[in-house]
């Protein structure tokens, strides 16, 4: 039992030293300059995506909504950018302009939606993240 418990405090002072390692390295320097501060940019970010093949998503009440944020992961809380269905091209788009407003690492995600099984309508779970560097 007190050889358990030797383990657990071990376990516990590597994790804390990885906590602290990391918590140190986001503060450090990189490259040998400072970190940069978030600044004011005024840049807007052209994101594209695989088409989702169901019908229901490429019909009308269907479309993307593109999820961005400064930290990672992305949520469905974080600012997003509703891609309808395109009911003059007939199709939903599979790029979006996203304006960004301070520099930074910005981190993305993509979810289909649709109107199927209402009332609710129906969405995918997030893509997978992806990230720009916005200087």
């Amino acid at each position: 039992m007190l050889n358990n418990k030797c383990n657990n405090i071990r376990m516990f002072g590597i994790v804390f030293s990885l906590l602290l390692l990391v918590s140190c390295i986001d503060k450090s320097k990189e490259n040998g300059l400072p970190v940069k501060p978030s600044v004011p940019v005024d840049v807007t970010a052209t994101i594209n995506w695989a088409s989702n093949r169901e019908v229901a998503v490429n019909s009308p009440d269907g479309g993307y909504k593109v999820y961005y944020s400064l930290r990672s992961p992305v949520t469905l809380n974080d600012s997003v950018v509703d891609v309808p269905y395109d009911t003059v091209l007939k199709k939903t788009p599979t790029t979006s302009n996203v304006k960004i407003v301070l520099s930074g690492r910005y981190f993305f995600a993509v979810q289909a939606y649709s109107s199927l099984n209402p009332p609710s309508g129906s969405e995918s779970k997030l893509s997978s993240e992806f990230y720009l560097d916005i200087q």
